[in-house]
């Protein structure tokens, strides 16, 4: 793994902190009911994009962009969700005031790629293979794989179609997986800034009923015989990444939030939202 190279500004949400820093085949744009439903309730320009990772699956994203803008030559930004969700999560409103983070970066001028990770996007579910629904390889990955496998692919098909480095924003999981991938030298020359909002690696040490089913479910048990020869050593360590005098770190601490607040708190605009995108207007 290479270390993060001065051209990074960083920030990140760890837990309740939120710091901030600096193989494609072309597929060809399409209409999907997901567009439609956008276009038709906000009024902006959207057009879908699938394409195949390394590993076979089919990966989609959708370009989200302001209608007087559509040709000029805004910053693109790709948006990821946290796990077991899609890229729908960040269009889900908390309250009457609630501002969505998609059309906050849009307001401000950016143009906005949401991504849906493997196996997440339901409409094309069934394309993806009826029978690798009952292969067990097919649901036999992890977020190494996401990292090496998925995120390269929308980085370099979001830069080739722009012609620019692209800001990563990803929260809880998909967080994990952006800073894992960006410290491989091969992806890193894509990514203009990284946005990590709560990342995690593993589901444990909590008192919730509910998460510690999940985790028993999925497996919270850390290989320590491995565990320093993965991503969580190294670069990918936030207390690292704070040593390194050419990554640019802002970093905010959030002390009364939950994990899932960090998506849907009444305040996740003020206190999340907003400092995003004051950090990618600098950068």
């Amino acid at each position: 793994m290479s270390r993060l190279g001065p051209w990074y500004t960083v920030i990140a949400v760890v837990g309740a902190t939120i710091t901030i820093s600096s193989l494609i085949p072309a597929v060809q744009a399409k209409q999907s009911a997901f567009c439609r439903t956008f276009s038709k309730t906000f009024r902006f320009k959207c057009t879908e994009h699938r394409m195949h990772s390394i590993q076979g699956f089919e990966l989609v994203t959708h370009r989200l962009r302001n209608r007087e803008e559509a040709d000029s030559r805004a910053s693109p930004v790709l948006v990821m969700h946290p796990e077991f969700l899609n890229g729908d999560s960040w269009f889900q409103f908390t309250d009457a005031e609630d501002r969505l983070l998609p059309l906050l970066l849009l307001n401000a001028g950016f143009d906005v790629w949401v991504g849906h990770e493997r196996a997440t996007y339901c409409p094309i579910c069934s394309s993806l293979v009826a029978l690798a629904r009952t292969l067990s390889r097919f649901w036999n990955w992890t977020w190494d794989d996401h990292a090496e496998d998925d995120v390269p692919v929308f980085l370099e098909y979001i830069s080739k179609a722009t012609g620019s480095a692209v800001h990563y924003i990803g929260l809880s999981q998909s967080a994990t997986v952006g800073a894992a991938s960006a410290t491989m030298l091969k992806n890193s020359r894509f990514i203009k800034s990284l946005t990590l909002v709560g990342p995690t690696i593993y589901i444990g040490d909590t008192n919730s009923a509910v998460m510690a089913a999940w985790a028993f479910t999925f497996g919270a048990i850390i290989d320590e015989a491995n565990y320093d020869n993965g991503y969580q050593s190294g670069v990918f360590n936030t207390s690292t990444l704070s040593q390194l005098r050419t990554v640019n770190i802002q970093s905010v601490y959030l002390d009364d939030y939950a994990h899932f607040d960090l998506l849907w708190s009444f305040r996740r605009t003020r206190d999340i939202f907003f400092p995003v995108l004051r950090f990618l207007r600098r950068h």
